[in-house]
């Protein structure tokens, strides 16, 4: 039968295995959050002073059709979502991938740390109760 020590042994192992987890699973939202929802905010500003310049473009040379024409297809030059950029969408959902096995991992982690310190506990007991009748 096992001692306390080794169940104890066991149980810092898993706490500190969630531990990093929790900080892995922290550091890698924030990343995702900068991707998506930092970026987006840069991708308005842009697309903003694009909109802003077709505008001055558009008071600054009225009679130029062909010119107006040209600052008119400047739209079509607007920053996309990140969704709708390829290698965005897809570090996005690697990250998220991640995020997943990370939870996974972590909550598997928090039972085995759960069961080993009760382990321990029980051990602990009966380590005093035998000590009693040495």
């Amino acid at each position: 039968m096992a001692n306390s020590g080794y169940w104890h042994d066991l149980y810092k192992q898993k706490r500190d295995l969630v531990i990093r987890c929790e900080k892995q699973i922290k550091e890698l939202n924030k990343i995702c959050n900068s991707i998506t929802d930092e970026m987006w905010d840069e991708i308005r500003e842009v697309n903003n002073e694009i909109d802003d310049l077709k505008e001055d473009l558009n008071k600054a040379v009225r009679e130029n059709h062909r010119f107006t024409s040209s600052a008119s297809s400047i739209i079509s030059e607007k920053e996309k979502a990140t969704t709708a950029d390829q290698n965005l969408r897809t570090s996005v959902n690697e990250l998220q991938d991640e995020l997943g096995r990370l939870e996974n991992i972590k909550k598997q982690a928090e039972s085995d740390r759960d069961r080993f310190y009760d382990k321990y506990r029980e051990e602990k007991q009966n380590e005093g109760i035998l000590g009693i009748f040495s």
